[in-house]
């Protein structure tokens, strides 16, 4: 009997369609699976013509046919545009397609519609005759030159049967908006190798050319801030070589040997200023900056920054306008860093400003704020300049006054920003345009709390006149560093070894017995932190004390040293002051 022979999910609508065959004597068509005795089980489709016979009984005339192949095509088919419909939508990139061979119509998935402003069911062809069809509203430029619709990528790829290379468009939307996009096209065959539409494949490329030339731009001030840096470190090496060729000849007069003195001293505070500032940027860039907060005045730091720049203002003439409120403005702040902002605007204005000109400062405060205000009279800044002014290695297109010798790197703006931002404030700038001047603003929140007063602390060497000479190791595998140190120490009346290795420095230890060991870290072999340790480690009695002399002055090394066994980190140069004073400690 057929109903054993068919599947069971199929034998209901089988004999639903033969009763309904019967009883309107209409064909009947079906497919269903069928039980086949050698083949297992095969799909077929029946078509059988009802005919009354004699005693009242239906017979079926017809045929069945096996369409295993074709429901196996079917279903792989069906499975096929499932995958691709998913793929479609869930493609981060757009993807257009045409039906027709002359791009009337052309369809999108989400991804391309979201990049058009579309709806799913808009026409995005730029062929459409439709006035109302989305795709003819958009603008396309290649090189600045607009694109009629036969020389876009998915057209031309119809029109020349062939696929067309990614190439870079702007894109201007009917609403204004303009992003760049990266288009390719392929043409769309039939089984006859026939073209019968076209594909596009649109991905938006305006982050990637954005970063493309915001790197391009760094790149170009990176180079631009090492020729600065170059010219910078040479200016002052110049006189120091000039003023040591004075002291090393023997016709040198006495005032002329203190003018090379002085001349040296001058250009090698200059060459630390530039080091420091080059380890700023480092320590910004890294958040490495550490802040010692206390409340305090704004008065008072605004005033240290002017004693430490009123030579300056005097050799280039410039008019102070200080106007400060009067009532205490309270700022949590370190003390040193937020001089350095106001020493670093104030270092700008009067380098932007020609000789004689006028630079105010402001302190007012505004609800909770405190707003302080650089403004001078010079140059001022050009609108182009305006947004990258606070950017590293970026100098704003600046130009100094003929008067102004052109120092420094450029990084004091970058510096200054991040500082006051991590006081919790804002910097920003503005200009009216060349010879117009420049103000800049510095907004700071002011704290309730009143600083407790203190005396202005002096240094503590400046009360040392004599000290107890000492024995003082000084080891550093740069012999030069090691025996001009040697020499600035024994000026100053004491013993003094230099030696230029680890090795060398634990031997000396037992016949020279030093007080004090300055060392530095970065030596070949044995390097300071190991010398440490095994002084440390030797358990001599007394213990000398432990200085690190090293170029490495962040939190890390800071620590490294405390850790081997150092009882002081002195960054290179040392200030004669720093040493007095520590010496004095000993005491």
């Amino acid at each position: 009997p057929i109903g054993t022979l068919i599947h069971p999910d199929d034998i209901g609508p089988f004999q639903e369609n033969i009763a309904e065959s019967a009883r309107t004597m209409k064909p009947c068509r079906d497919t269903f699976r069928y039980r086949h005795p050698s083949k297992g089980e095969i799909w077929v489709e029946s078509y059988a013509m009802p005919s009354r016979e004699s005693d009242g009984s239906t017979l079926w005339h017809g045929y069945v046919q096996d369409i295993t192949h074709r429901k196996h095509a079917d279903a792989e088919l069906f499975a096929t545009q499932q995958r691709l419909t998913a793929i479609m939508q869930a493609l981060p990139v757009g993807v257009a397609f045409s039906r027709d061979t002359s791009c009337q119509a052309i369809e999108g998935n989400p991804a391309l519609s979201a990049l058009f402003g579309a709806d799913p069911d808009d026409n995005l062809s730029a062929s459409a005759t439709d006035p109302n069809a989305t795709g003819r509203r958009v603008r396309y430029f290649s090189g600045g030159r607009e694109l009629s619709d036969a020389e876009l990528p998915l057209q031309r790829s119809v029109i020349e049967q062939t696929p067309i290379p990614a190439q870079e468009l702007a894109v201007l939307l009917p609403d204004g908006r303009r992003w760049l996009a990266e288009v390719s096209g392929a043409p769309i065959r039939d089984q006859q190798d026939r073209v019968i539409g076209g594909l596009a494949v649109v991905t938006d490329i305006t982050e990637r050319k954005q970063a493309e030339q915001a790197l391009i731009d760094a790149d170009r001030r990176k180079n631009e801030f090492l020729a600065i840096l170059a010219h910078e470190l040479r200016n002052p090496l110049t006189p120091i070589r000039n003023a040591v060729e004075v002291l090393a000849g023997e016709n040198a007069l006495p005032e002329q040997a203190l003018s090379a003195a002085q001349l040296i001293d001058r250009q090698s505070r200059s060459l630390e200023r530039l080091v420091n500032d080059l380890l700023d940027v480092a320590r910004i860039t890294h958040g490495r900056i550490q802040f010692r907060e206390r409340p305090l005045p704004l008065q008072q730091v605004i005033e240290d920054s002017l004693q430490g720049i009123a030579p300056v203002l005097k050799k280039h003439r410039h008019r102070l306008e200080l106007r400060l409120a009067e009532a205490p403005v309270v700022v949590l702040a370190d003390p040193v860093r937020l001089a350095q902002v106001f020493t670093n605007l104030l270092s700008n204005a009067i380098k932007f400003t020609p000789d004689g000109g006028c630079i105010s400062v402001s302190l007012t405060q505004v609800g909770r704020e405190a707003e302080v205000r650089v403004r001078d009279d010079g140059v001022g800044i050009r609108p182009e300049d305006l947004p990258g002014l606070f950017d590293i290695f970026s100098r704003g297109g600046a130009k100094y006054p003929s008067s102004h010798d052109p120092d420094g790197l450029g990084v004091g703006l970058a510096i200054a920003r991040k500082l006051v931002e991590q006081h919790g404030g804002v910097l920003h700038g503005h200009s009216d345009g060349p010879g117009r001047g420049s103000e800049f603003i510095v907004t700071l929140p002011i704290q309730a709390e009143a600083p407790v007063p203190t005396p202005r602390a002096e240094h503590k060497a400046n009360a040392v006149t004599r000290h107890q000479p000492r024995r003082i190791l000084v080891v550093d595998d740069n012999p030069d560093v090691a025996d001009s140190f040697k020499i600035l120490l024994e000026t100053k009346g004491h013993q003094v070894c230099a030696l230029n290795s680890g090795n060398e420095a634990l031997q000396a230890l037992q016949e020279f017995r030093p007080e004090v060991v300055f060392l530095d870290i970065a030596m070949p072999g044995m390097d300071g932190h190991q010398v440490a340790a095994a002084i440390r480690a030797a358990g001599k009695d007394p213990q000398p004390l432990l200085v690190a002399l090293t170029g490495y002055g962040q939190d890390d090394d800071r620590a490294a040293t405390m850790e081997a066994g150092f009882d002081r980190h002195l960054l290179k140069p040392p200030d004669l002051q720093q040493i007095e004073a520590l010496l004095a400690d000993l005491a």
